[in-house]
This record gives C-alpha cells, structure tokens and sequence, in this order.
C-alpha cells in the first residue's frame, strides 16, 4: 500500500489514488491502516493532532450504554475522509454520543447509502463530483429533508458560510480549522438542534390542529347565550372545553384540564374530549358519562396523569342544571358575578380510580341573567409576585361581575385581559368557559 510522504509529496496530491479502497463505511472505532501517515501529515497540517494519532486505538468505554451518531461524511478526498475518522475517534472520551464513521465518494453514493441504512447527521463536503460550492448543499436539501448538515469545506469564506446557514446547513466549519473537539460538537449539537426543530415542527402542527378544533363556531341554543376561550401557555394546551347541542333543547357544556404540559398532555387531551362526545351519543346523564370516560381514559393514562372534567347538561326550558365533576368545580353566578352555588361533586379525576362511579349533582333554581362558569386553574392560580398574591376565585367573581353587563364573550375577554394584567408573565394555560340564561 502506498503512503502519503509530507517531506517528499505534495499536500495536494489525491492521497486516495494511492491507497486501496476497502470500502465506503467504517466505524470511528475502526483501525486504520493509513492512520501512521496521516499522524505524520498533520505535523505539517493539523499540529493539534500530532502523536496522538499514531496508533487508532477503539474505545473500549461501555459503548452499549451510550448514544450512537452515524455521521454520513460525503467527500470525494480519501485522505480527508481517513483523518475525519481519526478525528472523531481521537475525541471520543468515553461522555457523550459515540460517532459512528460513514464515507462515500459522492452524492449519488450518499443517497443510495440513506436508501439502505439510516444516518442521524451528514457532513457534507462541497467540491464533489457532481457538483460544487452551495450547489452541493441545494443537491443534498432537495433529496434529504429531515437530518442535519454540518458542512467540512475547504473554503474559509465567511460569506459563503453564511450562505450556506441561510440554505438550510447547520453550521459551516473549515477544514484547516476543524479540531476534533470542535468538529465533535458541532455534530452533537446539530443532532440535538435537529431533533429540537422535529420536536418544535410537531408541536406547532399539533397547537393549529388544537386551536383550529377548539376555535370552531359553538352551536347555538334557544335560550342559552354561550362563549367559551382557550389560552395555551406553550403551543399545545392540555386544557380543552367543548360546547354541545343536545337533541331535546338542552346543551352540554364541558371544560377540563390534563396534567402535565407538552405534547403526551395534548394527546390526552383529545382522547379525552373525543371519548366525552362519544359517550354522550347514547348517555346524558353527567354521572354515567365520566364514570364511562374514566374506565376507558384510565386504560390510556400513565401513572402519574390525569383528568380533571367539569361536565353540565343546561335546561333553559326548565332552568336546571345537572352536572358531574371530577375534580374540577364550577359556579352558577349571579348577574352581578357574585357565586349562588357551587356545582362540585366529591368524585376524583378521570384517569386515578378506574372503577369510581361518578356522581350527578342537580340545580333547579337558575333564573334569567344567571351565569354558569367554570375555569382552569391557568385562571385561578395566575401569580402577581409584587403582592405574593394569586388571582383566585374572588377576583375572578368581582371580574366577571364587572363585565357581567355585557355579551358572554365580551365578559371572558374582560376577564383574561384582566389576569393577564395580574401576572407576571404566561404561567399556564388559560381556560374558561361561560353560559348565560336568556329569553
């Protein structure tokens, strides 16, 4: 096998024209036959390397229980390609991912690779066969969508680096500049940015598909005047409410709170509106309908997770509410804001007791002007740190009773603009939901 002589050849000379390939993937850990040469070649190139790359030694640090990288290096240049691998072996100290070395001569050979076997980072050189500079990097972005780039050039060019970024790489990094911690880290924390951006992608289309449900138009009933709002604290809410019309006149009112935040919570969330609609296709009793929620939600339910269900069927023909609530309470407001019951239930959430049957409270003394509400905690627990102090229910009565002269909806916006004002920032999902008698 030939070997590349600093004293006598000349650094541009194609070191891969010279050696016999033996293939285009080979783990970091892997030996090498060149590695001598290319210590001796970075004296001259790379003087951080030095010595220490004599001997390409694995690691032998309890690799089983660490991450794994597969990194796709594309790079037409043997020479670069052994040395990366070096490299990345070189900086391997045992914490942290432990990389393992993919090449391939060109783009083809990259995605007929990708075609084969996943990579969770690709570095990416840009003089190939196929093409140069940023057409490269266009070349990859059109066929690889979702995995990091990490470009390894040759060109120190502070604007093409930037063009680079602006075109979709995750960072630029040159050659001659490249150390292995330095290369190590950029590929660890594209990976983690990656995995960062997927996260942060499904979490904004979860809060539109969310908010796109919960923003529909609420239906309508005779006698009933109904609004109902939802204020995520991040992009999915674990928070829900629904409104629905009843066959008989009657109309269902439904307001809850999943523990937890992100997206787990969310899911639950709609499972659990979804099984309340279902549910209330044969049954309308709100005691049988949570106890029938609960025994399937608490299939669904990690340890630790729940529900809590504020659930009202309203009669404004014979002005009585019956409700079920499974940890979560609500009020039949006056006109003035000022409580006249308390609808709560001594029944847990949804999702701790799976066999709890639940039961159905009644109220037959709602009058015209009178205010169902219920809210979540988002509402109730806002904190104010100058006066140490929460917002609670009697604040959220004296606001509702402050808007109370006005539409339903005009008196939920009243009372978030007033909390938000309260707080010192967005503490927690904010829901509400408000029915009013009328004739």
């Amino acid at each position: 096998m030939a070997v590349f002589d600093p004293d006598h050849d000349s650094p541009n000379q194609s070191f891969g024209d010279d050696l016999a390939t033996s293939g285009g993937m080979t783990d970091v850990t892997g030996e090498s036959s060149v590695s001598s040469s290319i210590a001796r070649w970075t004296t001259n190139f790379w003087p951080d390397l030095r010595s220490d790359l004599v001997e390409d030694q694995p690691n032998k640090d309890s690799d089983a229980m660490r991450e794994c990288v597969d990194v796709l290096y594309v790079e037409d240049n043997r020479v670069d390609a052994d040395l990366i691998r070096v490299v990345l072996s070189r900086t391997d100290t045992g914490i942290g991912p432990q990389f393992h070395f993919h090449w391939v001569q060109s783009l083809t050979d990259a995605f007929d690779l990708m075609e084969k076997q996943s990579v969770d980072v690709i570095l990416l050189d840009l003089n190939l066969p196929e093409a140069t500079g940023l057409d490269s990097l266009t070349a990859m972005r059109k066929v690889v969508h979702d995995k990091p780039i990490v470009v390894l050039t040759g060109h120190n060019d502070a604007e093409l680096g930037a063009q680079a970024i602006r075109n979709g790489a995750q960072d630029y990094l040159w050659k001659n500049e490249a150390s292995g911690p330095h290369l190590s880290r950029a590929l660890h924390f594209a990976v983690e940015r990656a995995k960062r951006q997927h996260i942060q992608t499904e979490l904004n289309g979860a809060g539109f598909i969310q908010q796109s449900i919960l923003a529909g138009q609420l239906p309508r009933v005779r006698g009933l005047e109904v609004a109902a709002r939802c204020e995520p604290a991040e992009m999915v809410a674990g928070d829900f409410y629904d409104v629905i019309a009843l066959p008989n006149d009657s109309m269902v009112i439904v307001l809850g709170d999943v523990s937890g935040k992100g997206l787990g919570p969310a899911l639950l969330m709609a499972e659990t509106r979804g099984m309340i609609r279902s549910v209330l296709q044969w049954e309308t009793d709100p005691g049988p309908v949570l106890t029938r929620v609960n025994g399937l939600i608490s299939e669904d339910c990690v340890r630790g997770s729940f529900v809590t269900v504020f659930l009202a069927v309203l009669e404004p023909n014979t002005g009585s509410v019956s409700f079920g609530t499974a940890g979560h309470e609500g009020f039949v407001l006056d006109n003035q804001g000022r409580p006249k019951q308390h609808l709560a239930n001594p029944d847990p959430p949804l999702g701790i007791q799976s066999d709890h049957a639940y039961h159905t409270g009644r109220v037959n003394s709602v009058r015209e002007s009178d205010l169902i509400f219920s809210c979540t905690d988002g509402v109730t627990e806002a904190y104010n740190p100058e006066i140490e102090d929460s917002f609670g229910n009697s604040r959220v009565f004296e606001t509702v009773g402050h808007f109370a002269g006005q539409s339903a909806e005009l008196i939920l916006d009243g009372l978030f603009s007033t909390v938000r004002r309260f707080r010192d920032f967005g503490q927690d999902d904010m829901t509400a939901i408000l029915a009013r008698t009328v004739r």
